[in-house]
């Protein structure tokens, strides 16, 4: 009978691995997007996932590794630049609403109306999916809280309360976002 050996570890610790391949990640990042602030962005992604289960990287063969963190980088940049363009795609529809309607609003309240769009864009990542598929069905497809309870196979009153609880996140949120950008 053979003696079985006792696998190798080949980084003795998290920060061993992080000295050996930071730089190689921000080159995999920035081959993929060529934009620094992105490749900084999805950098911080890799080593976020890595932190949930370091043991899982430390015990790998460090030329499998490699390659193991090159997929994970392609496969975050891609997962990121689809929500880039989906957020693009939200604040273009927005923008749209200001453009067919130019009658009526005027300078000061376009340009009101533009900012508050941008604020609930981006408080509106704060929300689950299911809250924001409710937000979705109920204010922009206008489906009726009888129709989303049906889907949902939850009473009417439990949607409203949720419709309320959704509103109420999103208006601290941007009262949030407001005051963060008042400070800088």
């Amino acid at each position: 009978m053979a003696i079985k050996e006792k696998k190798k570890k080949y980084y003795k610790s998290f920060e061993a691995l992080y000295l050996d391949v930071y730089k190689l990640l921000y080159i995999f990042a920035f081959d993929h997007n060529n934009r620094l602030e992105d490749a900084e962005e999805i950098v911080s992604m890799v080593w976020a996932k890595i932190a949930e289960n370091p043991a899982y990287y430390l015990d790998m063969d460090k030329k499998f590794l490699k390659n193991y963190l090159r997929t994970m980088v392609k496969n975050i940049s891609l997962n990121y630049k689809t929500q880039e363009e989906r957020r693009q795609q939200r604040e273009a529809k927005a923008q749209d609403v200001l453009y067919k309607y130019p009658d009526m609003y005027s300078a000061k309240e376009a340009a009101i109306l533009r900012s508050d769009l941008r604020y609930l864009a981006k408080a509106r990542q704060v929300l689950t999916t299911e809250e924001r598929t409710l937000l979705v069905w109920i204010f922009e497809k206008k489906m009726p809280t009888k129709e989303a309870a049906r889907i949902l196979n939850i009473s009417e009153g439990a949607v409203r309360v949720r419709q309320h609880r959704i509103l109420g996140k999103l208006k601290q949120e941007i009262l949030r976002l407001k005051k963060e950008e008042e400070e800088i």
